[in-house]
């Protein structure tokens, strides 16, 4: 499973996070390539400071809770904690992105601001979501994740193709955003269900 998913999910998963650059840059002009990009570091600060170290707690404790039966309440108690903690972040970011990054960086990079805001829910699932995945590798069920990847990918291309058919960054960061939110969201479901049906399926230890 490793050689035949793992290795093609991770690097369709760095594709996701190269290609949108490329892909604002093709469509919408080298201005809004760098706007996404600086929008997007700021939107990754919550995920290095929280996010990362949460995840490698819940990596190196998820396959004893696995083993013990208990990977399910495991996943819904450090989902709840990223939520908990980031949340407030988001919140900020969503209500005032533009006037924080008109503060901080002046006014060129008011368009950032907007990208951020409207960014600002999809970052919210992929904070909550993201070590999640993890749960498939463990549970052996590292397809799934591919095939997640696979419609990662092809939503990030759709909606900014969208956008540039509209003639709108906007409208292709919208879409971008709202295909996000509902992709992130269903793979947080999915590992839910996995993590459960593992929890069920295993004798008493």
């Amino acid at each position: 499973n490793f050689l035949i998913y793992d290795i093609w999910g991770a690097l369709l998963n760095n594709l996701l996070w190269m290609i949108v650059p490329i892909l604002m840059n093709a469509y919408y002009g080298s201005n809004a390539a760098g706007q996404y990009s600086i929008g997007m570091r700021v939107i990754q600060i919550p995920a290095s400071l929280i996010g990362a170290s949460i995840s490698q707690v819940f990596l190196r404790n998820a396959s004893q809770k696995r083993y013990s039966r208990n990977l399910y309440p495991y996943c819904i108690e450090t989902t709840k904690k990223l939520f908990k903690y980031t949340a407030p972040i988001v919140a900020v970011l969503l209500l005032l992105g533009k006037p924080v990054f008109h503060f901080v960086f002046g006014n060129k990079w008011d368009l950032a601001g907007i990208y951020t805001q409207i960014l600002a829910p999809w970052a919210l699932l992929w904070f909550c979501a993201s070590p999640m995945h993890s749960v498939f590798t463990i549970t052996q069920k590292q397809n799934i994740y591919l095939v997640f990847s696979i419609f990662n990918l092809a939503t990030r291309f759709l909606s900014l193709y969208l956008g540039r058919t509209m003639g709108s960054d906007i409208w292709g960061i919208v879409f971008f955003s709202v295909s996000g939110f509902l992709i992130y969201g269903i793979s947080l479901i999915l590992a839910f269900h996995q993590a459960k049906k593992s929890d069920l399926a295993l004798p008493n230890m």
